[in-house]
Formats: C-alpha cells, structure tokens, sequence
C-alpha cells in the first residue's frame, strides 16, 4: 500500500506556537510514519515561507511549497490536508481544501467562532470526507486506561465524578507579548476554549455526554501582565474579559457504565495548582470501587506532562485495599517525544481507517456548542 500523501498548512521554525514541529512532525518523521505517510506540500503564508519550512525540516526536496490555500487545494496529489496553524486561521486556511474534497485534520478549537465551525462542519458533510480535529487527550493512555477500567464493569456502574484541575501552563496573570487574542473572548482562542474545552472532551467521551448542567463563571484576574519573552521583562498590562475560572455540575447520562442520576462536578482554573498538590485529580466512585486518577502536571495528558508520574489507583471495597492500575504508551509511541505521541495515535487510526472512533468535525462542533452556550451565560 503506498504512503498517504499529506499537505501540511502553517509548518514554520519562525511561528510563535510550534505545535506543528512538535506534535504532528515527528511522527510523519518517523520509520514508522513515513511507511504510512508522505509530506508532499507545504502551505504557509507566502511561498518563501513555506521552502523555508521545507529546507529547516529536512522534508524531502520534491516537496512543493505553496503561498495560498488555494494552490494547496488545486494539489491533485494531496490526499490528506493538516491544518496547524493558529486558530484564527483555520477558517479561511482549511475551506479550500475541503471544497476540493480532501480528507481534513483541524487542530483545536475547530475555528474562531461558532458560525465558521458550523460552515466548516457543513461543507466537509456535503463533500463527505474523513475529518479529525486535535483534541488529542482521548488517545492519552491514562484516559484510555480509565475508559478500559469502566468499560470492565468489574467496579460496578459510575454513581459519581469530581474534577479538580489547574492549567499551569499558562501562568495565573501574565500573558506574553504578541498573544494579546488569548485575552478576548470574542477570538475564540483562550484558555476556556483550550484548556477546559479539552478537558470536558475527553471526560465526555469517557464517560458520556452530560445533561442539565449548572455552570459558574468568575474572572479572577482580569488584568494581565504582558511579558517580553525574550528578556522576562514585564513590559505592560492587557484587559482580559475571558474567565479564569469554571465551575461545572452536571448529570451524566445513563449508560451501560453509568447509573441513572449521575452527578459531575468539575472545577477548573487558570494558572498554577497550589504549591506542592497535583494540577489534576479525577475521582470516579463506583458501586464496587472508587478510580483515581493523578497527574501533578496537569489535565493535558496529550502534552508533556509526564515529568512525574501520572497514577491511576482504585479502592477496591470489597478487599478494602488501594491497587495501583498500570498503563503504558504504545512501542512506537515511546520512540516520539511526548508531545507527538498522542497526535501520532490519530494518524495511525486514520491509517487503519478508524479515525471515526476518535474526534470528527461533527464532536468538534458538539463541543463548540456545549462551549458557547455555557459561556454566553456568563457574557449575558
């Protein structure tokens, strides 16, 4: 079977983000991910840019360097478009592609407002191709493992679930120079979009979609520091109106593996935990057992975040004993840097086919909604 041939939108060594070159990358690099894949196009802003990406990467010469997303999508060969520039410019970057009816990886959050979601959404169903969106944290062992643990029924049905996260990785009040967007709701871009918006993904899709929710929104801090990076200086003051803090309570819908009336309870702030306790703890208490879940760095296990060690315990009740649940990356996952690994389990799914079992275009904008709709109650 010969490699899937992939265009990659918005690969550049001079972008301020770099979550191309570090999550989606080095898998394409790999032994393993060039058995299955091909890099032959690039897209970024200009068509220098993009040879310059070409030529930093090490990409193989014969790849073609493109300026517009129009040239991308006139690509006869391109099969499969990934889409990792900013959020800001999924929308006008990824619509060409899509009309021209190639396969569609948008990173997350889909688009910048909900509207460009649904346009997004609407055409790729009309053109009927295999779409991924990167909310990656579903292929993160830990959360596998707790999906796995459940699934057994050997604790019995879910009658409850508390959430405790903090995001440290963006500080409690500063914001660096030049991502001034990350401050306004209105751009689509911040951390309720990112970072509670993937931890309420993958905790929905582990244990079902929630109903009747109760949400409370405060912003903490609405004046940030503006920090050059370059020297550590503070170096001004921006306005935030995004909330730093969520408060979610919720009752999840009865399932197979969850009991009818069960409550979630999520709480989920902005900036460091306090000093010395874990950024995450998931309890999940179960008719037979209660399933723990630990990491000290955070609810964003798609990321390098396993500089400690990320647990997952349950107090069997019968035995009245705690065990230790073992889980474990993937052999060829343990050669990529943590970063890429999850992003790399999408790949290996669309390769076998089974990208439908992971996040699609249609749960993006099921989450986009649940977003939108929680928060136009704190705006209104």
């Amino acid at each position: 079977m010969s490699p899937i041939k992939v265009g990659l939108v918005g690969l550049s060594s001079r972008s301020k983000a770099q979550w191309g070159p570090m999550a989606h990358l080095p898998y394409f690099l790999s032994d393993r991910g060039k058995e299955k894949f091909q890099i032959v196009a690039v897209q970024n802003s200009s068509t220098e840019s993009a040879q310059q990406a070409i030529k930093d990467f090490g990409l193989p010469p014969t790849a073609r360097a493109y300026g517009r997303p129009e040239e991308m999508a006139a690509d006869p060969d391109v099969q499969l478009v990934v889409n990792v520039t900013g959020v800001l410019s999924h929308y006008p970057g990824a619509l060409p592609s899509i009309e021209a009816g190639k396969d569609a990886f948008i990173e997350w959050p889909l688009a910048d407002s909900l509207e460009h979601v649904q346009e997004i959404v609407a055409l790729a169903s009309e053109k009927n191709i295999r779409t991924g969106v990167g909310l990656q944290g579903r292929f993160a062992p830990p959360f596998l493992k707790i999906k796995e643990v459940l699934a057994s029924g050997k604790y019995g049905k879910v009658l409850s679930s508390e959430i405790k996260a903090a995001f440290p990785h963006n500080p409690r009040d500063v914001l660096p120079v030049g991502w001034d967007f990350f401050a306004a709701k209105k751009y689509g871009v911040n951390s309720y979009t990112i970072g509670f918006g993937h931890l309420i993904d993958v905790v929905q899709s582990i244990l079902g979609d929630i109903r009747n929710p109760y949400t409370q929104f405060q912003n903490q801090r609405p004046e940030l520091k503006r920090v050059d990076r370059s020297t550590g200086e503070i170096v001004g003051t921006i306005q935030s109106d995004v909330p730093d803090l969520v408060v979610l309570i919720a009752s999840i819908a009865e399932s197979a593996t969850i009991r009818d009336g069960a409550t979630l309870l999520v709480r989920y702030r902005r900036g460091p935990s306090f000093k010395g306790e874990p950024a995450f703890v998931w309890s999940i208490n179960c008719e037979k057992g209660e399933v723990r879940l630990v990491s000290p760095g955070g609810p964003a296990l798609q990321l390098n975040v396993y500089s400690e060690p990320v647990t997952i315990d349950v107090h069997d009740f019968a035995a009245d004993e705690v065990k230790s649940i073992e889980w474990n990356w993937a052999d060829y996952q343990l050669q990529l840097a943590e970063d890429a690994r999850a992003t790399a389990a999408w790949y290996e799914a669309y390769a076998a086919g089974t990208e439908n079992e992971a996040a699609t275009f249609q749960d993006a904008l099921h989450r986009h909604e649940q977003l939108e709709k929680w928060l136009s109650i704190y705006s209104a």
